[in-house]
C-alpha cells in the first residue's frame, strides 16, 4: 500500500481531490453551483464516452436518458411519496429499457442510423413531455415536492450535501472507467468502434459488446440525472429533454479526449467554468455573448487539439509527475543503474 501511494500517478490526483474536499465549504454560491456542475458533465461526460468515444457511434440522445432519470422518480415521488433513491433504480432501469431497444434495432445497421435513431429519441420524448400535461406539467414542467433538509429524499438546506454526493459519484465512475479502459470489455468495444469488421473476423460479437455498452452508459446517465433532479428543484422540457442538452453532454468527452478516461474530467473542468462565466459576466449585458465565447472555445479546441486536450497535456503531465518523488519509472525516466565492479 505504502509502495503505491509513494507513485505520483496515485499521490497527485489524490492531493488534488483532498484539496478540492476541502476548499469546497468555502466556495461562494456561484462557485458552489459551478463545482456541482463540473461533476455532474464529467459523470455525464463519461458515460458518453462509453458508445461514443469507445464504441465510436454518435448519440445525440443523451438528454433523454437524463430525462427519464429525472422525471421518473420525479413523478413517482409525487404520486406515491417514494424516495428518490428507490425512484432511481426506475429512472435507470427505463434508460436502460430505451437503449437496449434502440441499440438492438441500429446496431444491426450500418451508417448513420443509430446518430438518427437517438435524435428521433429525444425528440419524441420531448414532445410527449409537452403532450402529456397531466402528468408531466407540459411546457411549463414540473416541480420535485420540497420537504426541506430531508435526507433519505436527497433535499438539503445546503448545496454542499449534493457536491459531496456527486463528487462520490464522478470519483466512482472515473474509478470504473479506470478499470472499463482496461478490461476485455473496453477493448472489445474500442475494436468493435475502430474496425466493425475486423473485430467480427477475430469473434467479437460488436453488435452484442455495443448494446451492453450503450445501456451501461444510459444507466450511468440516468442515476446521476436523478440527483441533478433533486438539485435544481424544477424540470424544465426545454432543456431536461432538449438536444441542447445531449450536445453539451457529449462535448466534455469530445473535447477533453475521447476513449481516454480523463478527458470528459478535463474537458468538463474547461467547458463549465468557460459557460458559467461567460453567463455570468456577458449575459446580462450582451444577450448571446456567452454563447458565441463558448463556440469559439469548442472551434478552437477542435480545430488546434483534434484528439482532445488531454492528448496534449497528457505528455506535459507526464514529464512533470518524472520529475517528482516516486516518478522515476514515469515518461521512461528511469535511474542510471550502479556499475558493478
Amino acid at each position: 500500500m505504502t509502495a503505491v501511494l509513494a507513485s505520483p500517478r496515485i499521490y497527485v490526483p489524490l492531493a488534488a481531490l483532498i484539496l478540492f474536499i476541502a476548499a469546497a465549504p468555502w466556495f461562494s454560491p456561484f462557485y458552489l453551483n459551478m463545482a456541482i456542475l463540473f461533476l455532474l458533465f464529467a459523470i455525464w461526460g463519461h458515460a458518453w464516452n462509453i458508445i461514443g468515444g469507445y464504441g465510436n457511434s454518435l448519440s445525440l440522445g443523451h438528454a433523454a436518458f437524463v430525462a427519464l432519470g429525472a422525471y421518473v422518480p420525479t413523478l413517482m415521488l409525487r404520486a406515491f411519496d417514494l424516495t428518490p433513491i428507490v425512484g432511481a433504480v426506475f429512472g435507470m432501469l427505463a434508460a436502460i429499457a430505451v437503449a437496449a431497444f434502440v441499440g438492438w434495432v441500429t446496431f444491426r445497421l450500418k451508417g448513420a442510423y443509430f446518430a438518427i435513431a437517438t435524435l428521433a429519441i429525444i425528440t419524441l420524448l420531448h414532445y410527449l413531455t409537452l403532450h402529456f400535461r397531466g402528468l408531466t406539467g407540459g411546457a411549463q414542467g414540473v416541480s420535485v415536492p420540497f420537504r426541506g433538509h430531508d435526507p433519505l429524499y436527497l433535499q438539503f438546506s445546503s448545496n454542499l450535501y449534493y457536491f459531496y454526493i456527486l463528487l462520490v459519484m464522478a470519483v466512482l465512475v472515473t474509478w470504473i472507467m479506470q478499470r472499463f479502459d482496461r478490461s476485455q470489455f473496453g477493448y472489445h468495444l474500442r475494436a468493435a468502434g475502430q474496425d466493425e469488421a475486423a473485430a467480427q473476423s477475430i469473434g467479437i460479437d460488436t453488435r452484442q459488446v455495443k448494446l451492453w455498452g450503450f445501456m451501461m452508459s444510459a444507466a450511468i446517465t440516468a442515476a446521476a440525472a436523478t440527483v441533478y433532479a433533486q438539485f435544481i428543484y424544477h424540470l424544465d422540457p426545454f432543456y431536461v429533454v432538449h438536444i441542447q442538452l445531449s450536445i453539451l453532454i457529449l462535448l466534455p468527452a469530445v473535447i477533453g479526449g475521447p476513449a481516454t478516461v480523463w478527458g470528459p474530467v478535463v474537458g468538463a473542468a474547461l467547458l463549465v467554468p468557460v459557460e458559467q462565466l461567460a453567463q455570468r459576466e456577458l449575459g446580462g449585458t450582451y444577450a448571446g455573448a456567452q454563447l458565441i465565447l463558448y463556440g469559439l472555445v469548442v472551434i478552437l479546441v477542435l480545430r488546434y487539439l483534434p484528439e482532445g486536450i488531454v492528448g496534449i497535456l497528457g505528455r506535459y503531465y507526464s514529464r512533470l509527475l518524472a520529475r517528482l518523488p516516486g516518478g522515476d519509472d514515469i515518461g521512461g525516466k528511469s535511474k542510471p543503474r550502479r556499475q558493478s565492479d
